[in-house]
């Protein structure tokens, strides 16, 4: 089940980091996951910064060659004329609109050394301060087996990272595995890429997004695969040497080879 919805990049990740307010770590640890709709980052104007996304799950392509011609009454069409050489659109499907999902971020081997057997997580102070500033979060909670994880959802979600650009040929490469509808909800302006993001979307849409913005997800304690603990700590995070070790053997049984 693991296997068939991750692309190959993202089996290498060796963990996850969900970060969240105080008020929610005690019932996330205990696996009670919040998934949003996509309006809940597009139309909350209380949401700021890396929080708010007007564009989150619209498909954004650039388009070149923009002419424009006057419709008369009689259906036929005036001359045609150039209108802009190039411009941005944006579209969202109504699937991915009724579609919530659920946001972590991604450790990636260049965020961490090893030493003494123990892996040293560092995210820089900068994003530290930008996460507990924009999304007002103070607590975070590693994740440190994403296989184990993703299979308690029992085939609920489709997960996979963020691609950062936008919806071009890289693009299509990118989601090329993907047979899903909501493609456009793995795609995010590069102005987000410091955020790392894996995203779990359901797979199960809803007809009425409107009774409530959010979505809550049970899949049981989580308190034997993951740890928690205060943002700040994120700047150099310590995991334990027997937790290290699981992890670094995890990515060099696979193709995620530690360099």
């Amino acid at each position: 089940m693991f296997d068939s919805y991750l692309r190959q990049e993202d089996k290498k990740i060796p963990f996850l980091i969900k970060t969240l307010k105080q008020e929610f770590l005690d019932s996330t640890m205990k696996g009670r996951f919040c998934f949003n709709y996509p309006h809940a980052f597009n139309s909350d104007k209380s949401s700021t910064g890396g929080q708010n996304d007007i564009w989150d799950s619209q498909i954004c392509q650039k388009i070149r060659n923009i002419v424009i011609a006057e419709c008369h009454d009689d259906g036929t069409y005036g001359p045609v004329m150039p209108l802009a050489d190039e411009a941005i659109m944006h579209k969202m499907s109504w699937i991915s609109a009724h579609t919530p999902f659920c946001c972590f971020r991604k450790a990636e081997q260049c965020d961490f050394e090893i030493i003494d057997g123990c892996i040293h997580y560092h995210i820089e102070k900068q994003w530290i301060e930008r996460i507990k500033t924009e999304f007002k979060q103070d607590r975070f909670i590693v994740i440190f087996n994403p296989e184990e994880f993703i299979k308690r959802f029992e085939g609920r979600v489709i997960c996979r990272s963020i691609h950062y650009g936008f919806a071009d040929m890289e693009f299509e490469h990118f989601v090329d595995t993907c047979s899903i509808p909501q493609k456009e909800m793995f795609q995010k302006g590069i102005e987000y890429a410091w955020q790392k993001e894996f995203r779990l979307i359901s797979l199960f849409p809803d007809e009425d997004i409107h009774k409530e913005q959010r979505k809550m997800t049970y899949i049981g304690s989580i308190e034997d695969i993951a740890d928690c603990g205060d943002i700040d700590d994120l700047e150099d995070l310590i995991i334990p040497r027997d937790i290290s070790k699981n992890i670094i053997d995890r990515l060099q049984g696979g193709d995620g080879c530690l360099r």
